[in-house]
């Protein structure tokens, strides 16, 4: 055995041997040594002073306002992630919530800051190494961090961090070390920034895996020159348009790995080298879904961009492996990114990366050895996308863009008029429907979805259409354009929006907050001679609004010149 290996042995042991468990509590006394509860330390540091490396700090419920300085060896835990609170908003800038330092370990604590962000080192936790050359790891399990100018700051440290919170910090991780070889693991935590989520720069190595990275401003993930970096089953996510990317990859070797990039990221990931592997990855909303660099062969194989306005770009070596299909998650809005039976990312992934149940791995969050075995669920489709409907004498038109499941197999529509009679059409493929309606009809009713192959039916469009309405509108209003009240209102969960055209147009419908804030763009199209129903479902993209007015305008353009405008008011009611 080597000098170095029987040092730390005997470090170890010795330790163990005296090691002591001491309380804190926030009715404690000031005396040492604070070995039980009713002896218990009124201060976290004041107990630390007296510790020494093997010792273990429980820590009662209460915020507790002192800036925490930790011994090498030492465990630290709080009696729940939002019971015990470290709160340095009220002490003087240039802090850390709690210095860690080789070999400690921390749990269940929150760390706050809450600063106006004048200084540069106002942390919620640093770990911060004596000596480059002691790579004894730490772990951070189970913490919360609030409100810093960086979440964690690790430096000449290796730390594995897991089932941790970052959140309203302007960044969640910085890790620097001057030479290589620290190897960290950064497993199953939450991390929203304002600015990166990650970065990372000289010699640090560590694996994330399973976590969820939200920016608001910058890039998700960002390497430097990190020795080494693996990325396996992350979701990256952004709800704005920061100048970065999802995941931008240095110079040195980097693998990302069955990860999901969400967002109008500039670049959902970037490869910037040969030492670059990307596969197995789902990207969608970005400007460049993939993106490679002039003058570099990144390896990038098995992905699936999507809905990207460049779904892959400056990647020379791309191959019929890269694919871009819908996806069929089970449901995205509410952050279920399994896949559905007949997904066109099962089994697509490279076919030398195993599921966790042997098989060849999936493309997305839940393939590869670090994702999930599930049952795949023959789910319906999704309804028909952007229905619009247009009325003219009798002849009503309704029209939609093409569903993208893989087992699509139809369209259908039942019509009743008048209650008292029924058509029924089955198969059409077609994304425009017209019906000549009889007459006499007072009221005719449609019900529009989309049939899998399996024969699953999608919820319906239910579509109300009364004439004598229509005739009085046409009365009323002869030839200008109409913009009518909404039906019904007050609504929930969804409501129509009718206008008329007398023309060929393009119409603009708009959905907006009484403060005059765009919500959503609902209509965007070239419209005929007609009446026209948008139907709006706040809910439908997952945006959560709450109860009250809110506004809808509608402009009518003609050769890029706006010839009308109107606007409606409604009430949504949860």
């Amino acid at each position: 055995m080597s000098i170095p290996k029987i040092f730390i042995f005997i470090f170890i042991l010795t330790f163990n041997i005296q090691a002591e468990i001491r309380y804190v509590s926030k009715t404690g006394n000031p005396e040492p040594p604070y070995l039980t509860w009713e002896t218990a330390c009124d201060s976290i540091q004041k107990t630390i002073n007296i510790c020494a490396a093997g010792d273990t700090i429980i820590v009662g419920p209460g915020v507790y306002n002192e800036a925490v300085v930790l011994i090498q060896g030492l465990t630290l835990l709080g009696s729940g992630i939002d019971s015990t609170i470290i709160d340095i908003s009220g002490i003087p800038e240039d802090q850390h919530a709690i210095i860690m330092k080789h070999m400690c370990v921390v749990k269940f604590i929150t760390m706050i800051v809450d600063r106006d962000y004048n200084g540069n080192t106002d942390v919620c936790l640093g770990a911060l190494g004596d000596a480059p050359y002691i790579k004894d790891i730490g772990l951070l399990e189970s913490c919360k961090m609030i409100d810093g100018i960086v979440g964690i700051a690790s430096s000449y440290m290796m730390l594995d961090i897991k089932n941790c919170i970052i959140a309203e910090s302007s960044g969640g991780f910085r890790l620097s070390a001057n030479i290589s070889g620290y190897y960290m693991t950064i497993e199953n935590n939450v991390i929203s920034s304002r600015d990166e989520c990650v970065w990372m720069l000289y010699g640090p190595s560590p694996t994330f895996i399973n976590n969820i990275f939200i920016t608001r401003n910058s890039h998700a993930v960002l390497t430097g020159f990190s020795d080494t970096l693996r990325l396996y089953n992350n979701l990256v996510m952004t709800d704005f348009e920061p100048d970065g990317s999802g995941i931008g990859i240095g110079e040195y070797y980097m693998e990302a790995i069955n990860n999901i990039v969400l967002g109008k990221f500039k670049r959902g990931i970037w490869a910037t080298s040969s030492n670059n592997i990307v596969k197995n990855n789902y990207v969608s909303g970005a400007v460049s879904g993939i993106e490679g660099y002039a003058g570099q062969y990144p390896v990038v194989t098995h992905n699936n961009c999507w809905d990207n306005d460049y779904n892959y770009l400056n990647i020379p070596n791309l191959d019929s492996s890269n694919i871009s299909e819908y996806p069929m998650f089970v449901n995205p809005d509410s952050g279920d990114y399994r896949l559905q039976m007949y997904s066109p990312m099962i089994d697509a992934g490279d076919p030398e990366i195993p599921d966790k149940d042997g098989s060849r791995s999936d493309i997305g969050l839940f393939g590869g050895p670090f994702g999930e075995s599930y049952t795949y669920r023959d789910l319906p489709p999704l309804k028909p996308r952007h229905l619009t409907q247009s009325v003219d004498d009798s002849l009503v038109v309704f029209n939609w863009h093409r569903s993208f499941e893989a087992d699509l197999c139809h369209y259908s529509i039942d019509i009743f008029y008048d209650e008292d009679s029924t058509q029924v059409t089955t198969s059409f493929d077609t994304t425009q429907f017209r019906d000549i309606i009889p007459k006499g009809t007072k009221v005719a009713k449609y019900y529009i979805g989309s049939v899998d192959k399996q024969g699953n039916v999608s919820e319906r469009h239910e579509i109300k259409i009364i004439l004598v309405g229509v005739e009085e509108e046409k009365k009323n209003n002869p030839e200008g354009y109409k913009l009518s009240h909404n039906y019904p209102n007050p609504f929930n969960p969804q409501t129509n929006i009718v206008f008329y055209s007398p023309d060929r147009a393009r119409a603009r419908l708009s959905i907006y907050n009484v403060n005059g804030e765009l919500l959503e763009e609902i209509f965007n199209d070239e419209v005929e001679k007609g009446y026209y129903t948008v139907e709006y479902i706040p809910e439908l993209k997952g945006e959560t609004i709450s109860s009250g007015v809110y506004l809808y305008i509608l402009e009518i353009r003609k050769e890029n010149r706006i010839v009308y405008s109107d606007m409606g008011k409604m009430i949504y009611l949860k």
